[in-house]
Order: structure tokens, then C-alpha cells, then sequence
């Protein structure tokens, strides 16, 4: 079963669109049941849980899996890649 217009079918594979990650079904019939929920707001795309960003919204910046709107003290932004770099 599909929550909303959120999942698509890419050749045999159905999978999640922009903004919604899966939470598939893992067992015997894995990949006959897939489920789409959205990721959270700060999360332009998520992997997992709503909350594990692996691309932000605009204006943050991806930093482990999170995304922030200032980078921690000792980091910086790199544009081209969209990410906080520099440790902490």
C-alpha cells in the first residue's frame, strides 16, 4: 500500500519521490509493500526517518545527517557541495 502520490515505480523497483522517505517492508515480501512518509521540513531529501537528511532545505546545511541553519563554531559552509565542513 501507497500513502498518497508519494511513491513511483522506476523500472521493477517502486520507490519514494522527493521529499518523502521509504519505510518498506523488510520481510518475506520485501518490496511488495511500501510505505512513503514525508521528511521532515528541514529536509529537502531524508534516508530512513524523517530526520536523517541527506539533502537539506534551502538556507541550511547538511552536517551529519542533520541540517542547520548556522554552522557549529570551527566549520564552514562549502557551497559547492552543500555541506558543513571542518570539525567542530
Amino acid at each position: 500500500a501507497c500513502l498518497g502520490s508519494a511513491a513511483m515505480r522506476t523500472s521493477s523497483q517502486w520507490s519514494c519521490g522527493h521529499g518523502y522517505y521509504s519505510n518498506a517492508d523488510t520481510g518475506p515480501t520485501a518490496g511488495t509493500s511500501l510505505r512513503c512518509k514525508r521528511c521532515s521540513s528541514l529536509c529537502a531529501q531524508c534516508s530512513g526517518a524523517s530526520d536523517r537528511c541527506t539533502a537539506c532545505a534551502p538556507g541550511r546545511s547538511l552536517i551529519g545527517g542533520s541540517c542547520v541553519s548556522q554552522c557549529p563554531a570551527g566549520t564552514f559552509r562549502n557551497a559547492y557541495l552543500d555541506r558543513v565542513l571542518g570539525e567542530p
